[in-house]
C-alpha cells in the first residue's frame, strides 16, 4: 500500500464501496503475526504524530474535510495512510500503517460530526482476545467519536510474558504513538469519555466475576453509576466494581488512567475488564453487543 498512491485517491474522493473500515481493521491485524521485535519511535516523532493527530481529530470532529485530509502528507511521512471512507451514512477517516512499514503504531478510526465524544480503546487485541472485535462494534453501535486499537502484540520484543517494559504493552508504556495520540485527544477534547476494554481469563484467575469496572484510580460515582447501567442489560453476569467488590484487574498501572489523573482532568475515564465467557458472548450475540455500547454511552 503506497501512502502517496492512497493519499491521492483519497484527496480524489475515490474509496472502496464496500465496509472499507473492516477492510483496514483486518488489514491492521496482519503485521502482528510476523512482528518479532519493537523500536519506540523517538519523541521528536511521536510529537509529530501528536501535533498532526490533534489538528486532524479537531477537523474532523467539527466536519472540516478539507482541514483533515490536508493531514495526508504529514501521516505518509511518519508511515501511515489516511484513508476517507463511509460507514452507516457517516464520514470516517482511517488512520494505518503503510504496508510493509509496520512498527507497532496503531490503528486509529475517527468519525465526522459524531454523536458523542466518546472514544473506544482496545490496547491489547492480541492478547485479550475478542476485545478488538467488542471495542470496533462499540463504537459501531454508539456512534462514537474514535476507535483506538493496538497493532502489535502487547509482548512483541518481550523478554517474557511479566515484563511489560520490553514489550510493546501501550497501556503500560507511553514511548508510542499510541499514547501521542490519546494525549492529542486528551488535550483537544478534555470533556471526552475514554472507554478502555480489556479481558481475562476467570479460571485461571478462579474469578466469578464477569465485567470489572474502574477509573484506573480512586472510586467515583460515575463508576457506580456506568456499572448499574451496565447490570441492567448484563442479566446473568456478575458486573463488579475495582474496590469495592474486587481488588484485582483495576488498571491502577494503566498510563492512560495515569495521564487523566495527573492532570486533574475532566475527561472521564473507565478501565473495563471482560471474562472470557462474556466476550464470547458479546462477539456472537448482536443484541446483547447493541445493548452494552449503549449502556457505555453515559
Amino acid at each position: 500500500m503506497n501512502s502517496i498512491y492512497l493519499g491521492l485517491f483519497v484527496l480524489l474522493g475515490f474509496h472502496n464501496q464496500g465496509d472499507e473500515l473492516e477492510r483496514l481493521y483486518n488489514l491492521s491485524q496482519e503485521a502482528a503475526k510476523y512482528a518479532e521485535v519493537y523500536a519506540p519511535p523517538a519523541q521528536e516523532l511521536r510529537q509529530k504524530f501528536s501535533d498532526a493527530f490533534a489538528e486532524l481529530a479537531e477537523a474532523v470532529y467539527i466536519g472540516n474535510t478539507s482541514k483533515a485530509l490536508a493531514a495526508v502528507p504529514q501521516f505518509a511521512s511518519l508511515g501511515f495512510c489516511l484513508v476517507k471512507t463511509k460507514s452507516a451514512g457517516k464520514t470516517l477517516f482511517i488512520l494505518i500503517e503503510e504496508t510493509g512499514k509496520e512498527r507497532g503504531g496503531g490503528f486509529y478510526v475517527l468519525r465526522e460530526k459524531p454523536r458523542s465524544a466518546i472514544v473506544v480503546m482496545a490496547p491489547h487485541r492480541f492478547f485479550d482476545v475478542g476485545t478488538g472485535r467488542i471495542a470496533l462494534g462499540v463504537f459501531r453501535n454508539e456512534q462514537g467519536f474514535a476507535l483506538m486499537t493496538n497493532t502489535f502484540h502487547r509482548y512483541t520484543g518481550a523478554l517474557s510474558e511479566r515484563r511489560d517494559k520490553y514489550g510493546t504493552d501501550v497501556a503500560h508504556r507511553s514511548d508510542n504513538f499510541y499514547f501521542s495520540a490519546f494525549k492529542a485527544l486528551l488535550d483537544r477534547f478534555p470533556k471526552a469519555t475514554f472507554i478502555q476494554i480489556h479481558g481475562f481469563d476467570s479460571v485461571k484467575r478462579n474469578s466469578q466475576h464477569d465485567l470489572i469496572l474502574s477509573s484506573g484510580n480512586t472510586l467515583n460515582p460515575l463508576v457506580e453509576r456506568l456499572a448499574e447501567r451496565l447490570r441492567a442489560v448484563l442479566n446473568g453476569y456478575v458486573v463488579s466494581v475495582y474496590g469495592k467488590s474486587v481488588e484485582e484487574l483495576g488498571g491502577t498501572t494503566n498510563v492512560h488512567a495515569k495521564e487523566v489523573a495527573a492532570r486533574g482532568s475532566t475527561a472521564r475515564f473507565f478501565h473495563i475488564e471482560l471474562s472470557d465467557r462474556l466476550r464470547k458472548e458479546l462477539l456472537h450475540n448482536k443484541a446483547l453487543a447493541k445493548a452494552f455500547a449503549k449502556a457505555l454511552a453515559i
